[in-house]
């Protein structure tokens, strides 16, 4: 955001890819800095829309080698 001060998002990918390990989620973020409406676990091999607020999952998961047209985020 240009002065040094981390929004949610950006605070928790930071902390998230800070921790180093495998299958740890790092979410990702929009250039407006609140949270890209599709989150996607590679681990567990599943993406979710998300509220672009909270980051709260608002559908049901689909698998990574699914047909993820059908999250319509």
């Amino acid at each position: 955001n240009g002065q040094g001060i981390l929004t949610k998002c950006q605070a928790e990918r930071q902390q998230a890819i800070n921790l180093r390990l495998i299958g740890t989620f790092i979410p990702q973020c929009e250039l407006n800095e609140s949270y890209s409406p599709r989150q996607c676990w590679p681990s567990p091999g599943y993406c979710v829309c998300v509220n672009t607020s909270t980051d709260e999952a608002i559908s049901e998961p689909v698998g990574l080698t699914g047909d993820l047209s059908k999250l319509n985020c």
